[in-house]
């Protein structure tokens, strides 16, 4: 299944496969556009090898398509968590849409709380 493939793309995600990664993923949204999943994990490779703004860009395209997608969510909350005021807030407003599409998430949940 693409969930399958998007999590072993994600064992990719080590400072030395970033490229790799990036490639993978982005010839994975050339198939498949509207898969959230696959987007949530392009963001975090972006985050992680410190390219916020394209990643903030490719949240906001996969919840356009999916606003409920935890995952999504979750990941773009936690990015403008690390921002200034204003980011802080905006973060604070996609905690409370994540709760809402998963109440049982206590992650999420916990997150919210702070």
């Amino acid at each position: 299944t693409c969930g399958r493939a998007v999590k072993l793309l994600g064992r990719l995600m080590q400072p030395k496969s970033h490229a790799k990664a990036e490639r993978l993923f982005e010839r994975a949204l050339q198939i498949s556009p509207r898969d959230a999943e696959a987007s949530e994990c392009f963001g975090r490779t972006l985050v992680s090898r410190g390219d916020k703004w394209n990643a903030e860009a490719v949240y906001q395209k996969a919840l356009e398509v999916d606003p409920h997608h935890t995952g999504c969510l979750r990941a773009y909350a936690e990015l403008l968590s690390e921002g200034g005021s204003e980011d802080v807030r905006g973060a604070s407003v996609l905690w409370e849409k994540a709760v809402a599409c998963d109440p049982s998430d206590a992650e999420t949940m916990s997150r919210l709380a702070q």
